[in-house]
C-alpha cells in the first residue's frame, strides 16, 4: 500500500510539472539580457543561473549551433562554473542553450539565446581608410611646401656682437 502512494505522488509530481528534488532544473538566462544580442566584435561573455540552488555535484554543458534547431550543435563548454566567454564568432547568427549534467541525469535544455555577429561593414573601412589617405597626403604636402619656402640659416644674433 505504501509502495503504491509512493508511486501515485511520484506520478502525479511529474504529471503537474513539479519535479523532485534529484532531478536537476533548468537554467535561465542572466547574460545577456536580450535575445538576439549584437556582438560587434565576435565576443560575448554567457551567464546563467538556476531559479533554485541546486546541488554541487552537477556541471554545466553549453551547446552552441548555427541553426535554431541545433541540428548541427557542439559542446562549447562543460563545467561547474555559471558563465563562460565566447571569442573567435564568425559573422552571423549563434545559438546557444545550458543544461544540468550529472553522473546520473541530465536536466532539461534552457531556453535558446541567440547572438548575431556583425563585424563594421568594409564600405565604412573603404571610406576610413581614403580618408586617413587624404589626411596623410595632405600633411605631407604642407611638410614639403614649407620646407621649399625656407631662404637659409636665420640671421645672425645681434647679442653675439659677430663673435662665435
Amino acid at each position: 500500500m505504501l509502495r503504491g502512494t509512493f508511486l501515485f505522488l511520484s506520478f502525479w509530481l511529474s504529471a503537474n510539472g513539479i519535479q523532485s528534488a534529484a532531478e536537476p532544473s533548468q537554467p535561465r538566462w542572466v547574460s545577456p539580457a536580450e535575445s538576439p544580442f549584437l556582438a560587434d566584435e565576435g565576443k560575448c561573455l554567457l551567464r546563467w543561473e538556476l531559479p533554485e540552488s541546486e546541488n554541487s555535484s552537477f556541471t554545466f554543458q553549453v551547446e552552441q549551433a548555427d541553426e535554431s534547431n541545433f541540428s548541427n550543435a557542439r559542446v562549447r563548454y562543460e563545467g561547474p562554473d555559471s558563465a563562460t566567454y565566447i571569442s573567435g564568432l564568425p559573422e552571423g547568427m549563434h545559438h546557444y542553450r545550458v543544461r544540468l549534467v550529472s553522473d546520473d541525469e541530465t536536466g532539461p535544455w534552457s531556453e535558446s539565446m541567440e547572438i548575431k555577429v556583425e563585424f563594421v561593414s568594409r564600405q565604412l573601412v573603404i571610406i576610413l581608410l581614403l580618408l586617413g589617405s587624404i589626411v596623410f597626403v595632405a600633411t605631407v604636402w604642407a611638410i614639403w611646401k614649407g620646407h621649399c619656402q625656407y631662404d637659409g640659416p636665420p640671421a645672425s644674433n645681434s647679442n653675439t656682437g659677430g663673435r662665435q
